[in-house]
């Protein structure tokens, strides 16, 4: 019989702990809440930054890039295997949007979309998306483990495990990079 946690009936976000908020200052920090105040009220990353909760504050050049297109967040859906380590890790869907964490509007500007296609910047999100996946999933698994030591989960996670896991970039380091729960199997 195979352990399943899903997403079945509601969507669980948690902040990425991938770095630090150290980084960030009080004007970052102020700049995260100027934005947060425009999304809708009941936007995650609104209820997000109204709790406190801060990107890591560290610039990479491809964010820069994706303001000057109109991109405000690239969302990726990623397949796993682990077997003691990863096996296999692969992006089955990219999605840009031009709203943070609004999923209904994918950016659908062609000459936007050629762009990102011609030039390497496709390669660049990959390449961040896959770094930031494989340090989910080694958390995840590590979680996994650590909630069958404490009696929350009744079967041992050991073995081939596979599953789906989300990841998220921002156009801005101040802002807090939301992964939704991953669908798991072991």
């Amino acid at each position: 019989m195979k352990k399943i946690i899903s997403t079945a009936v509601f969507v669980l976000l948690i902040s990425s702990s991938f770095y630090s908020q150290a980084n960030c200052k009080s004007a970052d920090k102020e700049r995260a809440k100027l934005v947060a105040q425009k999304l809708e009220e009941n936007n995650f990353l609104r209820m997000a930054v109204e709790r406190e909760e801060f990107g890591n504050c560290i610039y990479f050049a491809w964010m820069g890039e994706m303001r000057r297109l109109g991109i405000k967040q690239v969302a990726a859906t990623l397949e796993f295997v682990w077997n003691d380590k990863i096996e296999k890790i692969e992006i089955k869907n990219i999605s840009f949007l031009d709203t943070y964490y609004k999923y209904d509007t994918k950016v659908k500007d062609k000459k936007v979309l050629e762009q990102i296609e011609k030039t390497n910047l496709q390669k660049q999100f990959e390449d961040a998306i896959l770094e930031r996946a494989r340090k989910h999933i080694q958390d995840l698994i590590e979680s996994l483990k650590d909630n069958y030591s404490s009696g929350l989960l009744k079967k041992e996670p050991k073995g081939r495990i596979s599953g789906t896991i989300y990841q998220n970039l921002l156009d801005d380091e101040t802002l807090p990079i939301l992964i939704d729960m991953p669908n798991i199997d072991f």
